[in-house]
């Protein structure tokens, strides 16, 4: 394909060369997917398909409602009170709590989201304590000619790592910082025992 000839939408889509910058565009880095827990996904199928907001699905939640009888509760209620099933929902959630909205007018996917963050915050916090430890279970000597002497590439000489920080690596540590002479980032890394 030539690169000055224009590409239409579906050759992009299709994974072809890209006129402007000759990249596949199939190659771009993929978002990390969320794994939607199934009694979860039965509330974002029921938001769908009975076209209702991220806050009526949480009232919906709240008032212990199931969304597999979604079907025949719109049913009944059109039947005999000839309202949706949203209505429906906010006025049980208004007589039952007393307001008109959730406190958290979040969706699942953010919720889910920010579970995972909150997981991974305390994964990381956990492998950082036991990183510490390990650097701190180090003679005081030890761990001072470590830091004392680390190789800069920048200054191309042996120099002091200053601001550690310490990563555990399988049975290794790793104590990342900045070079005292130039503010390059160094490192140095503590086979296990």
């Amino acid at each position: 394909m030539h690169a000055n000839l224009p590409v239409s939408r579906s050759e992009r889509a299709a994974g072809r060369l890209h006129a402007c910058s000759g990249t596949s565009e199939k190659y771009r880095m993929k978002k990390k997917r969320i794994i939607f827990p199934e009694k979860l996904k039965l509330w974002i199928d029921a938001r769908s398909r009975y076209k209702l907001n991220h806050a009526q699905i949480e009232m919906a939640r709240e008032l212990g409602m199931d969304p597999n009888k979604f079907e025949g509760i719109a049913a009944y209620i059109l039947e005999h009170g000839n309202k949706p099933l949203a209505a429906f929902i906010e006025d049980s959630y208004r007589e039952r709590f007393g307001k008109n909205e959730p406190e958290d007018r979040r969706s699942i996917e953010q919720k889910l989201k920010a579970e995972d963050a909150h997981q991974q915050q305390k994964r990381t916090l956990k492998a950082q304590t036991k990183a510490n430890a390990k650097w701190d279970a180090l003679p005081q000597s030890v761990r001072d000619t470590i830091l004392a002497t680390v190789w800069c590439s920048q200054c191309m000489k042996t120099t002091t790592l200053a601001e550690p920080e310490y990563q555990l690596i399988n049975d290794g540590l790793i104590v990342n910082g900045k070079c005292t002479a130039c503010g390059g980032t160094v490192g140095r890394y503590l086979e296990g025992e």
